[in-house]
Parts: C-alpha cells; structure tokens; sequence
C-alpha cells in the first residue's frame, strides 16, 4: 500500500506532466488523442485542479503520446524550476516526451551550439613542456 505522501506526490507529478502535454498540444488534441472531452482535460489540468488524475487516465495519457508506462507519474527534472526561463520550458517540455525524442533533441542541440560556437584556434603559441608538469610536483 503505498503511504498519503507518496500518492500525494504522484498526484503533483502527474498533473504537471500533464500540464506539460496541454501546453505542448492544447487540450484539445490532448483529450482527443485520449478519448475524452476537452472540458474534462482542461478541468483537471488547470493550475489548482479540481480532480486527481487516476491510473486509468495516466495510461491512457501515456499511451496516446507514445510514453512509457508511469512516465506521468515521475517528478519535474530540477531544470524545470530554473531562474532561465528557456531552460525551465525545454526542460518541462523534454519531461513528457519519449526516449528517443529526447536523444534526438540532444542531438540537435549539441549540433545548433556547435555550429554557434566560435572556433578554437589550433595553435596558440603555448606549449607545455616537460618542465611544467614536473614543476606542477615538487
């Protein structure tokens, strides 16, 4: 039986990966994706939610955006709390996307500052001899 805080803390979790699909999709493709009534999804995705979102809904959430089972109930990445806000919405947006979706943003995020990042120069005209390192022991 699992204890008032943990299902307190899984119902926090799931509303805010939820949250996280409704702003990604809107309610509405959300709930049809579902099967449900959009009133319904905004209803219990709403900041102060008038519901707990059951294991029922969970999975039909997790089925319907390709997530693995229980990924509705993990808690926010830490990024998500960021004082940068653009870290803190990708990070909430990545919290409820796929493994493989996730890869594939890496991927290209690594890419996009690799690209935006000047280059290093080849040779600075420093060199590291053998001296240095033994001066680095004494």
């Amino acid at each position: 039986m699992i204890d008032r805080e943990k299902k307190a803390e899984i119902q926090r979790n799931r509303h805010y990966n939820l949250q996280q699909l409704v702003k990604i999709y809107g309610a509405t493709e959300v709930a049809n994706r579902m099967g449900r009534f959009d009133s319904y999804i905004t209803k219990i995705a709403r900041d102060e939610p008038g519901r707990n979102i059951g294991r029922i809904i969970a999975t039909a959430a997790e089925k319907a955006f390709g997530m693995a089972p229980g990924d509705l109930d993990k808690p926010a990445p830490i990024e998500s709390r960021s004082k940068d806000e653009t870290i803190s919405r990708i990070s909430g947006v990545l919290s409820v996307a796929t493994q493989h979706d996730k890869e594939f943003v890496l991927a290209m995020s690594e890419w996009i500052v690799s690209r935006s990042m000047p280059a290093i120069p080849k040779d600075t005209g420093l060199t590291i001899g053998k001296s240095d390192i033994d001066s680095q022991n004494e």
